[in-house]
């Protein structure tokens, strides 16, 4: 009976141990790299980014509200008179609503009304908020109506 519980014994010794793992210095690189891409990045989350969507291209030169930039970024809207509208708000509800407000009749500016072209939402990093409280930033592109779009 002995020698059968010195086996269980040891054999149980063998595989937990055995189950223990330690850390191989080809693991630290790709967690410091994990960790610079996570916490590195301006936008934390964005639309739908659960279905593995990426950021539309102009999203950084929308948020930055450079009209030049994201013309050149976007061929189509090159020759075209846009504005960028910003919503920065503490939530996304809210953020959304402001530009869809917006959207549904038209941006008016002055005489000239704008058409939603495109818009996007995105959450920021805490290091990239502008407005303190408020993470959620809800983007929208108009083009000049008389631009035919």
């Amino acid at each position: 009976m002995k020698k059968i519980s010195l086996f269980f014994l040891i054999l149980f010794s063998i595989v937990f141990l055995s189950c223990t793992s330690t850390k191989t210095s080809e693991q630290e690189p790709v967690e410091e790299v994990l960790e610079e891409e996570i916490f590195g990045a301006r936008f934390i989350d964005w639309k739908y980014k659960g279905f593995g969507n990426q950021l539309p291209v102009w999203i950084d030169a929308a948020y930055d509200k450079s009209c030049e930039e994201v013309k050149a970024i976007v061929p189509e809207l090159s020759e075209k008179k846009i504005f960028i509208l910003r919503v920065d708000s503490e939530t996304l509800d809210q953020a959304e609503l402001a530009v869809n407000k917006e959207a549904e009749s038209g941006l008016a500016v002055g005489e000239d009304i704008y058409i939603l072209y495109e818009r996007f939402w995105v959450m920021l990093a805490e290091e990239f908020v502008d407005n303190p409280g408020c993470p959620y930033t809800s983007l929208a592109i108009f083009v000049l109506e008389e631009s035919g779009l």
